[in-house]
């Protein structure tokens, strides 16, 4: 027997950051030997996750765009869904790290990110697509 009555149906809320850009930034100084081998590392990254905007940000090159961003170290990679900032901190220079990031979807709960203001004014500054 098929049972017509309609079933009542719970939807999930509606995710603010559905079909957001994903942004990464990295931080770096041009004296950095860290960074140097990060490089490379991130020409690996953005080949394995073309949806993300990636910029590789100089902060002595462009520190109008840092300026008020308290860097504790470098390399320092952010990421953003839709400009909003999720993850800021220091990385190593290899790759596992940020691929383990960027395979949490796109509006997943995370806790708050320090200079959390400072971070999105930095990814809203910075192009659309280098």
């Amino acid at each position: 027997m098929i049972d017509a009555a309609p079933r009542a149906t719970t939807r999930p809320a509606p995710d603010p950051d559905a079909g957001a850009s994903r942004v990464a930034v990295v931080l770096c100084a041009g004296w950095c030997r860290t960074c140097d081998a990060y490089r490379p590392v991130v020409d690996v990254l953005r080949a394995a996750h073309p949806e993300v905007t990636w910029h590789w940000v100089d902060i002595e090159d462009d520190a109008a765009l840092v300026d008020d961003i308290d860097i504790q170290t470098f390399p320092t990679l952010v990421l953003a869904d839709g400009g909003r900032p999720w993850f800021a901190g220091p990385v190593l220079p290899r790759a596992d790290v940020a691929l383990r990031l960027l395979a949490q979807p796109v509006g997943a709960a995370r806790g708050p990110v320090d200079d959390a203001d400072a971070f999105a004014a930095l990814v809203g500054a910075l192009p659309a697509r280098p």
